[in-house]
């Protein structure tokens, strides 16, 4: 089992023009955003002036912190576009503690103290969820939550790319205030020639309970490529309704933002 993860990452950084163990670099936060309800955007440099690798759109980096007792902890956050060229941007959404599951270390120590000047510990990208802007056929881009991260990013390069092709974005949200990206979604899918939206909040302004975000509804196409991402509960039902719909899993693209044994079956 070691050997094959070794020769796994190899086979990364191959792919990536690094040489083994050379992914990180140390970079300096530029700009930090604050978008509301603990979603936070960095942009970052490389400390030394060079320029840092570019993207696929879908890629992520990781990002490296010691924390105040010592240990120093990796998290893995999706790339967006918005930053100048040599530069890249992520979004960070904070953790909190819940019932018995303690706040996420990084995503708060990121929140509490990285601000501009601050220098962290980034990777080159990396991930295989990405999309071919210059592909054709139907696509859908759905999401939940923090998940909305990685299709910001696919979203952006198909309206950089002048995409005529068919677009359905949808995404499920908490509420609308918490739908952080809604503004800057709505604009690039204005722009777009063939593209729609879909969103549903499962609460509404006034407290009440809202909607389920239905894929069902969104009528895909049937030769769709759909990219989904978001927590394991909302994985596990999308690609059931996907299945029940008749979508192959060579046309269903994903990525979870934590381990799962459903994916021992995708």
């Amino acid at each position: 089992m070691a050997k094959v993860l070794i020769d796994f990452e190899k086979d990364l950084c191959r792919h990536q023009g690094v040489q083994p163990g050379d992914v990180f670099h140390r970079a300096v936060v530029r700009r930090r955003e604050e978008l509301g309800h603990g979603v936070i955007r960095f942009t970052v440099a490389r400390e030394d002036g060079e320029a840092l690798p570019g993207f696929l759109p879908g890629q992520y980096i990781s990002v490296g912190v010691t924390l105040p007792d010592g240990a120093r902890q990796l998290r893995q956050y999706s790339l967006v576009n918005g930053a100048e060229e040599g530069m890249l941007t992520f979004a960070v959404k904070r953790v909190p503690a819940q019932d018995d599951t303690p706040a996420g270390e990084v995503s708060n120590w990121l929140g509490d103290h990285a601000e501009e000047g601050s220098v962290i510990d980034v990777t080159v990208p990396f991930g295989d969820l990405v999309i071919d802007v210059e592909g054709e056929g139907p696509v859908a881009l759905i999401s939940n939550g923090i998940g909305a991260t990685p299709m910001m990013g696919m979203l952006e390069a198909l309206h950089a790319a002048g995409s005529k092709r068919p677009i359905v974005v949808a995404h499920a949200e908490a509420s609308e205030a918490e739908d952080v990206f809604r503004s800057e979604r709505a604009a690039l899918i204005a722009d777009l020639p063939n593209a729609t939206e879909a969103v549903a909040y499962s609460r509404t302004t006034e407290g009440e309970a809202g909607e389920r975000l239905s894929i069902g509804a969104l009528n895909l196409p049937t030769d769709a490529s759909v990219y989904l991402c978001g927590s394991t509960r909302f994985l596990t039902n999308a690609r059931a309704e996907l299945q029940e719909l008749g979508f192959a899993d060579d046309q269903v693209h994903f990525e979870l933002f934590a381990p799962n044994d459903w994916l021992l079956d995708a």
